[in-house]
Order: C-alpha cells, then sequence, then structure tokens
C-alpha cells in the first residue's frame, strides 16, 4: 500500500512537471506560472 501511494505520488509529480515544462514552451510565462500553481 505504502510502495502504491509513494508511485502514484511520484506519477503525478512527473506528469505535473511535464504538464509544466509544456506550458512553458507554447503558452505565456505567467500562465505556465498558474498552470503550475493549480495542478501540483
Amino acid at each position: 500500500t505504502y510502495v502504491c501511494t509513494f508511485v502514484r505520488t511520484f506519477i503525478r509529480i512527473y506528469v505535473c512537471m511535464n504538464v509544466c515544462m509544456y506550458a512553458c514552451v507554447y503558452v505565456r510565462v505567467y500562465i505556465c506560472m498558474y498552470v503550475c500553481t493549480y495542478l501540483c
């Protein structure tokens, strides 16, 4: 159960970082910051 929670959290953070980088590349910076704060 602990491992499952850890893996789930890791995947969520990993996906979040990818989304943030994608937002930073294709969207304006202030929207990127908003997306990062909202998602993470």
